[in-house]
């Protein structure tokens, strides 16, 4: 039996956006040919320029736990699902028109899956992974991880199991900044049931700046990473002082290490697209967490973009040039935090222009603006474009020859169980494509955005390896 797409589930449907945000890039490119074409010397010229000098970034892993005990976890996670790839299919198509809820609904929730699919074979069994604490219970990997499945299953899930992770570690810097967030969402939602105004206001500030302080912490434990001072600046920026949010930003750019971080095990998966497909005993049954994984919370990307608007009225107000170089560096390096979605990169892209329109109404963009314009438009388009060619091998040696969203289906158009299945199932290979090909193709565009600093003159001058060392070193 047929359903239409309007009634299928909002995985399809996040999917299928995906496609469309990936066609839009390439008519936007059509569209921009000309200009590139005419900035095409010299930004060959500046793509040659921002390769120079690579900077040595040091050996990292978001990873609290030694490798071999994270690998083992995850291994075990996959174990606790009740039933095969095959079996948890049959169940699928058998149950798929009961459990379907409308787009509208889960949309509401912030969810892509509907809940009661936690209820068969396409989520742990809850007692196989309690019983892995007497194995894993020292780790706070584990803790998240049982976080994780709770809050997917759209069950209360309590922020104890991710304090219980603060518990077993409490200098891990992930914890710390996966507990922040949660509080602070947990605040902004409890202010909003508040009849009070201003005892809302009251208490939503306090309970922000409660979780500044463990974000801070966050960075402090590990200072390499910019992602937690990004993270903590725009988490201030909601109840103000702009001081301490710019010293954040500064920390940040001067951080040598950019990468998302993530509860486990998407923090896992994101990292071992490979790694997982060889070890896989050829049964996939791994695929099965994409069901659980697909319901990920997002950052508050609103926040981060209030936080530049805010901005703009000091740089109005200011005209402040390091002030606007600064913010510069931070979204160009937005743009090339690693493990990303497209989400984040695209915002950033949006962020980086913000910046460029302030600089255009501070004066501070004159001959050079156009070459600038260009790379901003490559980091979003042809950075998009490069990654999509370089993952069509990807996708062959992940054994999927159907095509990109084959089977999938498309707005207006009707799809069958069987083919809302294999769109849930191709969340690996989505994922893999932005984060292993496209996300450093727009890398690239973004470091070249970087070495760029607007001067009061009105010029907009390249910096090299040195002075960007200079510059970070003054910042720590």
């Amino acid at each position: 039996m047929k359903r239409h797409l309007g009634s299928a589930s909002a995985g399809v449907v996040a999917l299928n956006f995906a496609l469309f945000i990936c066609i839009a890039f390439l008519a936007a490119l059509a569209h921009s040919l000309p200009a590139l074409a005419e900035a095409r010397a010299s930004s060959a010229n500046v793509e040659s320029a921002a390769n120079e000098s690579p900077e040595e970034v040091p050996a990292y892993s978001i990873f609290y736990s030694p490798p071999e005990r994270v690998d083992a976890l995850f291994w075990a996670i996959v174990d606790c699902y009740p039933a095969g790839l095959d079996e948890a299919r049959e169940w699928f198509l058998e149950n798929c028109e009961r459990l379907q809820v409308s787009i509208g609904t889960m949309q509401k929730a912030g969810r892509y899956v509907p809940p009661d699919y936690s209820g068969g074979p396409l989520f742990p069994d809850e007692a196989k992974l309690a019983a892995l604490e007497e194995s894993f219970g020292d780790m706070p990997e584990y803790w998240q991880a049982r976080y994780f499945f709770a809050r997917a299953a759209g069950k209360d899930s309590d922020i104890e199991l991710l304090e219980r992770a603060h518990g077993v570690a409490p200098d891990d810097s992930a914890t710390l900044y996966l507990l922040a967030q949660i509080k602070a969402q947990n605040a902004e939602a409890a202010s909003l049931e508040s009849g009070d105004a201003l005892k809302q206001q009251i208490e939503r500030r306090e309970k922000l700046r409660q979780a500044v302080e463990m974000m801070v912490q966050a960075a402090e434990c590990e200072p390499s990473n910019a992602f937690y001072y990004y993270a903590a600046a725009n988490l201030l920026g909601g109840i103000g002082g702009y001081e301490p949010v710019t010293e954040l930003l500064k920390k940040g750019n001067a951080a040598p290490v950019n990468e998302v971080v993530d509860l486990f095990p998407l923090s896992y998966v994101k990292r071992n697209f490979r790694a997982i497909r060889d070890a896989d005993d050829g049964s996939g049954k791994f695929r099965l967490l994409s069901f659980a994984l697909m319901n990920a919370p997002l950052p508050n990307f609103i926040a981060r973009r209030t936080v530049i608007r805010n901005y703009q009225v000091i740089l109005n107000l200011t005209g402040d040039i390091d002030l606007l170089n600064t913010l510069h560096v931070y979204t160009s390096r937005m743009g090339q935090a690693k493990y990303a979605e497209m989400i984040h990169l695209l915002v950033a892209a949006v962020l980086n222009g913000m910046v460029q329109t302030e600089a255009a109404e501070l004066g501070a963009i004159g001959s050079d603006a156009d070459t600038l314009k260009v790379l901003s438009a490559m980091a979003g388009r042809r950075g998009s474009v490069r990654g999509i060619a370089f993952a069509q091998q990807a996708w062959r040696d992940f054994s999927r020859d159907e095509g990109l969203m084959a089977g999938a289906g498309s707005f207006g158009e009707e799809v069958t169980p069987e083919e809302e299945w294999d769109a849930y199932l191709q969340w690996w290979e989505k994922q893999m494509m932005e984060i292993a090909y496209v996300g450093p193709a727009m890398a690239v565009q973004f470091k070249m955005l970087e070495a760029y600093r607007y001067h009061e003159d009105g010029t907009i001058a390249r910096v090299g390896y040195a002075q960007r060392h200079r510059e970070r070193a003054a910042a720590n």
